[in-house]
């Protein structure tokens, strides 16, 4: 054995001690390394990390019929509102009235009315109906979106909206007066729109009416400038008075 040793190179075996000693201080810095981490072992639960809705935009419900909202934010039913003295008021911007699938019905006046020149308001998801007055009054207000809304039986117009309107997915029948009327600039999509005894849908300069079904109407089912764009409807029994149909 040590006539082999003996036979090495003295740099190569100086080169193998140091490596040697390199490869024991990286193990030793490695153990150290992994027990200062801590234990493994969780602490708890999970904690939740999401945000909930109420955090990211609150969403306020609303408690009575004869409601007044004044400051932007969603606002939300959580029971049906019938034959209750009242009406929903809204008289700010940036809002949003959620009927979430509830009921409003026969008020004394408006259901829904927006009152002043405010902007962006939605008002979506459930039903209006048989109310004394016009149902929903939307108007000087700006860039208005219905969605989702049945509106029917009420003893005078069902939506009357100002200009940039939009309506979407909307049924408005048997309406004592008009079905909608709708303010220049509007959009009408997939809208049906029947049976209510003045005329079905009045729009200003500049709206667009597609995919509607206009039926029964006890005047012209669609009245509009030749500005508007008016396409892929059905009309039954009612006039579409425009002087440019596509």
């Amino acid at each position: 054995m040590n006539t082999m040793i003996s036979h090495l190179d003295p740099r190569s075996v100086a080169r193998a001690t140091t490596l040697l000693a390199t490869l024991i201080l990286i193990a030793a810095d490695c153990r150290d390394s992994a027990l200062a981490q801590g234990s493994l072992i969780p602490p708890g639960p999970p904690a939740p990390t999401m945000k909930s809705l109420n955090q990211i935009e609150p969403h306020t419900p609303i408690p009575s019929f004869d409601y007044t909202i004044s400051q932007p934010g969603t606002y939300y039913l959580t029971t049906n509102f019938i034959g209750v003295y009242g009406g929903i008021q809204i008289q700010a911007d940036n809002v949003t009235l959620d009927l979430n699938g509830f009921t409003l019905a026969g008020g004394d006046a408006n259901a829904v009315a927006v009152v002043g020149n405010h902007v962006n308001i939605c008002i979506r998801n459930g039903t209006i109906r048989d109310f004394p007055d016009d149902a929903v009054v939307v108007g000087s207000a700006q860039r208005v979106s219905l969605e989702s809304l049945q509106v029917f039986n009420n003893d005078g117009a069902g939506i009357l909206a100002g200009g940039g309107t939009r309506l979407y997915c909307c049924n408005v029948f048997s309406n004592t007066f008009e079905g909608v009327f709708a303010g220049a600039g509007s959009q009408v999509l997939r809208c049906d729109i029947s049976g209510n005894q003045a005329f079905g849908l009045l729009v200003g300069a500049g709206s667009t009416v597609q995919e509607c079904t206009l039926r029964g109407n006890g005047g012209p089912g669609v009245e509009a400038p030749g500005s508007c764009r008016i396409s892929g409807n059905s009309c039954t029994r009612s006039e579409e008075h425009t002087s440019e149909l596509q």
